[in-house]
């Protein structure tokens, strides 16, 4: 839709990242409120907002035209044809490293911030403002993109999810995690904006419906479901301050991994696909404005008729 509107797909997140900048405080204040009315801790306002826009993000959902090349094959041919790719598969395997990352943090963060006595907005709050400070950022994101590449975005994302984890087993106050989440505009925002620019790229004519369904899929269920269940591991063996190490070790190789594989071996392909699919966008824009001007050429070209 962000071609078909020719606009840059990072402001069109501005507004997810205003709802989750705002609704998780919102959440966390209603809450505190409620608990301390009744006298113990229920989350279910939390429920009931979340099923409410849930609701109307379906009717908005409903009224959108959304057009999607379909590949004429099934879709198992599909998945082979993109797991047969090399690049492609070093592409989905950080993707899922990435989301196994912010599992970890999505599912044990606000425990050891508990652990610390955090108050329940705080938790709300970190949301907050790791998405305000990435609000600005997405009116530039595909610009920043253009401009450092996306293989540097993602080793940014690796390198600021090891000084996450880092930070985070070193702090005594709950209110000092604040710092580390305003790198959620590297190891979230703008790396997901690189990902889903890199997936039309990636994926063959046709298969682009596939290929984001396999990265959002590997990044937030199979990532996420990882990075819980080895978290969950950890912290039984180590705690959880060991296992927020441990993870920074991990995000830490695996960012020297990928610039080493992708440096040594997959540089060229990737400059080649990617000035393959200007070439396609600019002779789509050709086409689209000589779409347009055709019946401007028509009528011109009948007015002398007219006037004999």
């Amino acid at each position: 839709m962000v071609k078909q509107h020719n606009s840059d797909f990072g402001k069109q997140r501005v507004l997810s990242t205003i709802g989750q900048a705002t609704i998780p405080l919102l959440s966390g204040v209603l809450v505190d409120w409620h608990s301390s009315s009744i006298g113990y801790s229920d989350y279910g306002p939390t429920v009931y907002m979340g099923t409410g826009l849930t609701l109307l993000a379906s009717l908005i959902i409903l009224r959108l035209n959304v057009k999607v090349d379909i590949s004429k094959q099934d879709v198992f041919k599909d998945l082979m044809r993109l797991i047969s790719m090399v690049e492609v598969n070093l592409f989905l395997l950080i993707i899922m490293v990435m989301g196994s990352n912010h599992g970890f943090i999505e599912n044990y963060l606000f425990l050891y911030l508990k652990e610390l006595n955090a108050p329940t907005y705080l938790l709300g709050l970190t949301l907050t403002v790791g998405c305000m400070a990435a609000v600005p950022v997405m009116y530039v994101a595909d610009a920043v993109v253009k401009k450092l590449g996306r293989p540097l975005i993602f080793m940014l994302s690796f390198f600021c999810y090891s000084i996450r984890h880092i930070g985070y087993s070193y702090i005594i106050d709950p209110w000092m995690v604040f710092p580390f989440e305003l790198l959620e505009v590297f190891t979230y925002q703008i790396t997901w904006v690189a990902a889903c620019t890199l997936c039309p790229i990636l994926a063959p004519k046709g298969l682009l419906a596939t290929m984001t369904g396999l990265t959002g899929s590997l990044h937030y269920s199979v990532g996420r479901g990882l990075g819980a269940l080895l978290g969950g591991y950890l912290i039984g063996a180590f705690g959880l301050v060991k296992s927020f190490r441990i993870f920074a070790v991990i995000s830490l190789v695996s960012g020297f991994v990928y610039v080493g594989i992708h440096f040594l071996f997959l540089k060229k392909r990737l400059e080649a696909k990617e000035a393959e699919r200007e070439a396609e966008l600019e002779e789509d824009r050709r086409k689209q404005e000589e779409e347009e001007l055709q019946p401007m050429i028509n009528t011109s070209s009948r007015r002398p008729s007219l006037q004999m």
